[in-house]
């Protein structure tokens, strides 16, 4: 698993239960939220975060300069990134 994935993974996560949390999700809206918030916690069981990139001049990159990751509200659980 790559750095951004894993953070796409973390963010997804963040969001769902964001959603969830929510009073104007309807259940059966949180059924397909729940499904989607199980597999992206499966996906990060047990890995350890993979280390971020170290550049040529020997920083790493900024979480500002990282893509945010926009959980796509269709239920399907593809990903979609915003820079």
């Amino acid at each position: 698993m790559t750095y951004n994935e894993y953070l796409f993974d973390l963010s997804e996560i963040t969001e769902l239960e964001r959603f969830l949390a929510s009073p104007d999700i309807s259940e059966v809206e949180k059924i397909g939220l729940r499904r989607r918030l199980e597999k992206a916690r499966k996906r990060i069981a047990g890995i350890a975060p993979p280390p971020a990139p170290v550049y040529d001049d020997g920083e790493t990159e900024s979480v500002a300069a990282l893509p945010v990751a926009v959980v796509n509200h269709n239920g399907d659980g593809e990903r979609s990134e915003q820079q």
